[in-house]
């Protein structure tokens, strides 16, 4: 299985803005089709806190948000659901972690058919079972 790699730097100047509420947010939008495989590799350096963000095609829907929050110790897991008049955040999966501020991190993300699963330093964090289904 081949490693899509990224590397990121999320010290203020280097920052992408999803919007205000999100200064150290990482998107992606690339397609995972038809439940093939897929692995994710990503290089961060952790300043504070982190988001990255897996979108749907149409940038409405966020399947899997990934939130390093070094200060509280806890990565926290989401899915945000749009409907036509506006969307709502689902229930929060929060893991305690002992991550560290200013570091640097080997994030792995594994897509299959059923789940996303995490890995960070080549241990496993978490198994995510789709809320919205990856087309």
């Amino acid at each position: 299985m081949k490693a899509t790699k990224f590397e990121f730097d999320t010290r203020p100047k280097d920052s992408t803005f999803f919007n205000e509420n999100f200064k150290n947010a990482i998107t992606f939008t690339e397609r995972i089709k038809n439940f093939q495989t897929k692995r994710i590799t990503i290089d961060l350096f952790i300043s504070s806190r982190s988001d990255v963000f897996f979108f749907d095609n149409s940038l409405k829907d966020i399947f899997l948000t990934i939130s390093l929050r070094p200060a509280e110790k806890m990565i926290v897991y989401n899915t945000f659901i749009s409907n036509e008049d506006q969307g709502f955040w689902d229930t929060q999966d929060i893991r305690f972690v002992p991550l560290k501020e200013a570091s640097k991190i080997e994030m792995e993300i594994k897509v299959d058919e059923s789940a996303f699963e995490i890995l960070i330093n080549q241990k496993y964090i978490m198994y995510f079972s789709h809320r919205i289904v990856p087309s």
